[in-house]
Formats: structure tokens, sequence, C-alpha cells
């Protein structure tokens, strides 16, 4: 469920938008070295410019981690740090999954 609000004085709700239908609905949300993350019921963590709000790239956790196919891997927490992973990768992502598998992901972003 999205509440959509409105500029004017005491910020109404203008709107309600709702689709139960959609698996990948967003579960968590963090902000951090100029990203905003976004994690996702399917196990995806979508990543976007915060200033501008455009993607810039989303994991999906299945795929990088071939070892735990099938499992509900929904995003229940995520993080970003401006904190070196390795020394080309200057951002670290942390995710912890519905299972509460804690797992660190180094990014490196080449153009925003």
């Amino acid at each position: 469920r999205v509440l959509v609000f409105s500029c004017t004085s005491g910020f109404p709700v203008h709107q309600v938008l709702q689709n139960s239908g959609d698996p990948s609905a967003v579960r968590c949300l963090h902000h951090g070295a100029g990203l905003l993350a976004v994690g996702t019921k399917v196990g995806a963590v979508h990543l976007y410019v915060l200033d501008k709000l455009r993607s810039v790239g989303c994991l999906d956790l299945q795929l990088l981690s071939p070892d735990i196919l099938g499992e509900d891997l929904a995003v229940q927490h995520v993080r970003l740090f401006e904190v070196p992973a390795e020394p080309h990768l200057p951002i670290t992502l942390m995710t912890i999954d519905s299972t509460s598998r804690l797992q660190f992901w180094g990014l490196q972003l080449t153009k925003l």
C-alpha cells in the first residue's frame, strides 16, 4: 500500500494505491552514500541516486547467492555505508533476509 500526500497545508492524504498482486512489494528502505536502497519481498535490492531517484541498479540476492536458491529471501533490512569493503569497492551494502541471513556486499558505482 502506498500513501500519496498532498503538498498543501497539513499534508492530507491525496490517494491510496494498492496492488496486492505485486510480489515485489517494498519491505525496507535506507539511504546513505548518496543512494536509496529499497529491499523487496522477492529478495531484490533496488538502488537509486538519492537526489534524482534515478535507478542505478538492482541486486537479485537469489542470483548472487546460488547456494540459497528456492529459499524465501524477502529482504527485511538494508543499510548503506560509506565504508570500503575493499579498496576498489567504496560502498558497503548490508542485507538481512527473512531467514535472518546477514550479508555484506561491496559496491562500486562507475557513473551516477
